[in-house]
């Protein structure tokens, strides 16, 4: 669509003193348009942070490498589908739009530690990936509840803590940091990643993972009356709420062993009574 833009020019004039008779000032206007009106305005919305993030990466021989035989050694592993009777009422989860991780990783993705697997698999459903694996440190990130279907931000009538059909996800000057559905990199993961061959499918894995770090948030960095993560009353959470979260006996004693960098012990619920 075009547009046009209107200068106006005022220039104040003063004629010249005649007969010793002070002449009355005069304004001369000059009106100067500048038509654009066959020039399209494109309004080009910046990339999103974590966008930006994947396309600095400098991809190395010794990173690609590894990268492909990371991949070589993902396409060895069978799943057995193991069909066991349901003891427990099964409820279906809220149907989520697809998210950019979510196209390789599923919905728990969180199974090497099988001691905390389960309690770090329960934030999936509440907490978005780049908001623990994210985390530029010339950035400060501000957390915001969107909808899961919609991937819109939900109103402050609608974020209440916990939301039912939200997730929190991080946000940089008012812009998502995730890749939303309509990039061009999540098309062509999406649409074509199956059919590429490894050395197609190992620089792509590189640069979507190089911005990320491995190993998520420690659980004092939320669970903690000085953490800065999540703005709680922000989110919506009570004072209750917030209170359970700062202060949470699980988060507490799985934060002592990382202190002792010791591998994770089988709980006990005597030891969260403590």
């Amino acid at each position: 669509m075009g547009t046009s833009l209107g200068f106006v020019l005022f220039f104040y004039q003063v004629p010249p003193v005649l007969n010793n008779k002070i002449p009355t000032p005069t304004i001369t206007i000059y009106l100067i348009f500048i038509l654009l009106g066959f020039m399209p305005v494109t309004v080009v919305q910046a990339e999103s942070l974590y966008a930006q993030a994947i396309a600095q990466v400098q991809l190395s021989p010794e990173l690609r490498h590894k990268t492909e035989q990371q991949l070589q050694e993902s396409q060895t592993v069978e799943n057995i589908s193991v069909d066991l009777p349901r003891f427990h009422q099964q409820v279906s989860p809220a149907q989520k739009t697809e998210h950019f991780c979510g196209l390789c990783h599923d919905d728990l993705p969180h199974g090497e530690n099988l001691q905390v697997r389960s309690f770090l698999n329960m934030h999936t459903a509440y907490i978005s990936c780049e908001t623990c694996h994210f985390r530029p440190e010339a950035y400060t990130l501000e957390q915001q509840w969107v909808d899961v279907k919609s991937g819109d931000l939900l109103n402050q009538t609608q974020a209440q803590f916990p939301s039912k059909t939200g997730i929190i996800r991080p946000f940089y000057q008012q812009q998502a940091v995730s890749l939303k559905t309509d990039h061009a990199l999540f098309k062509k993961i999406a649409d074509h990643w199956q059919q590429m061959p490894i050395a197609e499918q190992a620089p792509l894995k590189a640069r979507i993972h190089t911005p990320l770090e491995e190993k998520g948030l420690a659980c004092r960095s939320c669970h903690d009356s000085e953490q800065k993560i999540l703005n709680l009353k922000q989110l919506g959470a009570s004072v209750d709420q917030q209170q359970a979260i700062t202060h949470n006996s699980i988060a507490r004693f799985l934060a002592q062993n990382e202190d002792n960098k010791q591998p994770t012990p089988l709980i006990r619920l005597i030891d969260l009574l403590n």
